[in-house]
């Protein structure tokens, strides 16, 4: 069985490279959606932090990830990614301050 990660804010890995589906000859690029609180200036944040980080950033980001004792991670079949992926975007909406809501 297959599965990904998903990490406290919702990302699950590993991520489809550039949203690019390679099959035998043909090249298709999926349209982009973007979790709730996610856009295009993020993603390319995200992935040019994680394309200049060291080996050992990388390793000391983990254990202290494992260290975390608000979040866990934990194994998820594919199937389940994008319920999980939507329970953890609503539970994040609902505990955003007020101010944070209106904008």
């Amino acid at each position: 069985m297959s599965s990904f990660f998903l990490t406290q804010h919702g990302a699950a890995f590993p991520p489809p490279i550039n949203g690019e589906v390679s099959t035998p000859n043909i090249l298709i690029k999926k349209q982009n959606e973007f979790p709730l609180g996610w856009d295009e200036e993020r993603v390319q944040s995200v992935i040019a932090h994680y394309d200049q980080q060291t080996e050992d950033e990388a390793v000391a980001e983990a254990e202290e990830a494992l260290q975390n004792e608000s979040s866990m991670l934990i194994e998820v079949p594919i199937a389940l990614v994008p319920a999980v992926r939507e329970l953890i975007a609503k539970h994040a909406a609902q505990n955003q301050p007020q101010a944070e809501q209106r904008t």
